[in-house]
């Protein structure tokens, strides 16, 4: 079962194939929010890497947030047009779960990094998040666990072993592709223009 992983919660947008829990190769865009232009290119390079095509591919996995509301939508679109194609399903995975995977101490305290002092923040006790993630100033985290600030680009191949974990070996329901949509835990950051002002 070949999946196809799509990362793009952080500036950093990361593609990768896994067989099953088996990650065969990865990339990872170190130039940040080029994630529309780069997310073809990279499934194209992996597939020509590992000799398959997109026929081969049995699902597609992504991030669904929270995250940069840029990289989120261009991910989870460019995923639902592909699976769309393909006819293949969407696993969505919870970004803060994936980062999690990442270190998995058994309690901790998870921060991933949005602008300045602003975190999203979970906290995770016996290997499993604890309460919703909270968009909040990181000098009002008042820490029970050791705290984990996450700044820099996510592993894509993790994305792919938590949405086989979830919904191969577990007993998510697989969504329908119009009912995958990003989470931001804030509202995109757009105003309306002042009245009387053209943009």
């Amino acid at each position: 079962m070949k999946i196809l992983a799509l990362e793009t919660s952080s500036p950093y947008s990361g593609v990768s194939i896994l067989d099953g829990e088996t990650p065969l190769v990865s990339l990872i865009n170190h130039k940040p929010f080029r994630h529309v232009e780069e997310l073809p290119v990279f499934v194209e390079r992996l597939l020509k890497a590992t000799d398959l095509s997109l026929k081969d591919i049995s699902f597609i996995a992504v991030s669904e947030g929270p995250g940069f509301f840029t990289g989120l939508r261009a991910g989870i679109s460019y995923a639902r047009a592909l699976a769309f194609a393909l006819d293949i399903p969407v696993l969505p995975v919870p970004t803060m779960e994936v980062i999690y995977r990442e270190y998995r101490l058994k309690d901790m305290e998870l921060c991933f990094r949005l602008k300045g002092n602003k975190v999203f923040y979970q906290r995770f006790e016996n290997s499993a998040p604890k309460g919703e993630v909270k968009l909040v100033n990181i000098s009002d985290i008042e820490p029970k666990y050791p705290l984990l600030i996450k700044e820099d680009a996510i592993l894509p191949h993790l994305v792919g072993i938590l949405a086989y974990e979830k919904y191969v070996k577990g007993t998510n329901k697989i969504p329908d592709l119009d009912e995958i949509e990003p989470k931001y835990v804030q509202a995109p950051d757009v105003h309306k223009p002042a009245k009387g002002k053209r943009i």
